[in-house]
Formats: C-alpha cells, structure tokens, sequence
C-alpha cells in the first residue's frame, strides 16, 4: 500500500511539473531575449535583473511612453533574476529602468486563456479520467449527463488534434497521441465551455 501511495504522489509531481512550462528571459547588450514570451497561466517566468539593468514591470501606456515608472501592484524593480509562477491572463509589459527611455530596452509577456478553465456559472463542468492518462484510454464526463457535443485535443500550441462525440454527457476516447502534456476542450452547442491541460504517460 505505502508503495502505490508513493507511485502516486510521485506520478501527480511529474504530471504537475510537466504540465507548467518555465521560461528564461535574459539580457543581452540592450535587450531582452527573447522579446516576446508567449505563455499560459500556471507557467513560470524567470527574468534576469542586475545593477546594470534593473527589471520593472509597467503599464501598456508607459511601455508604449518608453517610461521606466514601476506598474502599481506589479513587481517593482528587481537588480537580480526574478521568479514568478503566472496567475492570469493577459500581456505582462516590463523594460530595463536604466536603458528603457534611451535604448527602448523592453520586452513582453503574452499569457494566453489557453489552458484556463472557462467554465461559466452556468455551464455543466466537467472532469477527465485518469489524469495522468495510460495507454491512451480515457474519459470525459459532464455532471449534466444530457449534453451532447464534442471533445477537442489540442498540443501545448493550441492547434487542434483530435475530435470526438460527446453523447449524453460522456466521451470516451482511445487516442494514439505520445506521451506528453496536451489540452483538452469540451464544446456544447457549438461553444466551448471548458479548456484544461491533462498528461498522458507512457505507463
């Protein structure tokens, strides 16, 4: 029993951790690499800072202005790499306070929904089983087991894989996808109402 507690606990960490992605951003001369960070909720964002070029998050106007003044609620000015997990979606606007006016030293971070559960309040919810998913095998139930529509797979891009029928509120779906992290999304009357992440391993 203590065994097969471990194997799943180990199991929930692996898929956790391969479920969130971490990205770098570095300095290099007077600018940041890469310009551009496209992420999802849930991923992690490590920005290099130092003395030379201090990093502060701004607005969308003052990114625009090119003026270095540090966003209210934002992370403030950070002289060594700072950490963060993403929390919502949006576009993160940041630059160096020394170089951002004179050498438009900037960059930004563009969080997508993808990945974000979506469901409103008045929409049925759903639940996959098992996740992390084996052998290819598994299912997706809505509480409202009179919906019908259709589950989508998409890989970490967004582009879509695999459809199939949702009947009476369950798909159940054998698919041939390797291992790896993927997003799955439920669509009721032509509206999707839940996108979420799901693992399949290979044993």
């Amino acid at each position: 029993m203590k065994k097969i507690i471990t194997t799943f606990a180990c199991l929930i960490f692996i898929s956790q951790s391969l479920l969130a992605t971490k990205y770098s951003i570095t300095t290099s001369g007077f600018a940041y690499s890469p310009l551009v960070t496209n992420a999802n909720v849930g991923d992690t964002i490590s920005i290099e800072g130092s003395t030379t070029h201090p990093a502060v998050q701004v607005s969308q106007a003052n990114w625009n202005a090119n003026t270095p003044t540090a966003l209210a609620g934002g992370w403030g000015t950070k002289t060594t790499t700072y950490t963060f997990t993403i929390s919502a979606p949006g576009t993160i606007y940041y630059g160096c306070v020394n170089h951002m006016a004179s050498m438009q030293m900037k960059g930004q971070i563009v969080v997508a929904t993808t990945g974000i559960k979506q469901v409103a309040a008045t929409a049925t919810k759903a639940t996959l089983y098992p996740n992390p998913v084996v052998n290819g095998e598994f299912t997706v139930k809505l509480d409202n087991n009179t919906a019908n529509g259709k589950v989508t797979l998409y890989n970490i891009e967004g582009k879509l894989l695999e459809t199939y029928p949702l009947t009476a509120g369950v798909a159940e779906i054998k698919t041939k996808l390797p291992a790896g992290a993927y997003f799955y999304g439920v669509t009721i009357n032509q509206k999707e109402i839940l996108r979420d992440k799901f693992l399949i391993t290979d044993k």
